[in-house]
């Protein structure tokens, strides 16, 4: 893709080139002599300024539809950080909540460990006691713990 720049320089020297002439030489002319050039090298230098504005359009418009794309792209990658971003705090939570769930769960098991030994330990104190038979031994020891602290 050319300049704007380089699209100028072109239809300059494409100007130069048509008035010049393919060849031409430069000669000294005196100062005060005025240079009328001829219609066709005018016609050509019309020619050559109006491709060079063709040109520059075209680059113009390819510039304007990068900027755009540029804009597009822009505006995707934002969305997609906030998206990570939000997506980064949903995950933090989560693994708080995860967090928060392994250490009730492993409250609730010493619980449960600590009610089964207290269950264990009444029905054995019963059995020695003699207050009990195999029967109400196997039903304490299967019962849960909170139907024995009812008792």
């Amino acid at each position: 893709m050319r300049t704007a720049a380089g699209a100028v320089l072109t239809v300059l020297l494409a100007v130069g080139s048509a008035v010049a002439g393919p060849g031409a030489v430069a000669t000294p002319m005196p100062a005060d002599t005025p240079v009328v050039p001829s219609a066709g090298d005018v016609a050509r230098a019309r020619a050559a300024a109006a491709a060079a504005a063709r040109q520059v359009e075209a680059v113009t418009a390819q510039q304007r539809a990068a900027q755009a794309e540029l804009s597009a792209l822009q505006l995707e990658v934002a969305t997609a950080v906030d998206a990570d971003q939000r997506a980064q705090a949903a995950l933090a939570l989560a693994e708080d909540v995860a967090r928060t769930a392994a250490q009730e769960l492993e409250r609730a098991r010493a619980a449960h460990a600590a009610a089964r030994e207290v269950v264990s330990g009444e029905a054995a104190l019963l059995w020695t006691q003699g207050s009990g038979t195999l029967q109400s031994l196997d039903l304490m020891l299967s019962a849960s713990p909170e139907s024995v602290s009812d008792l």
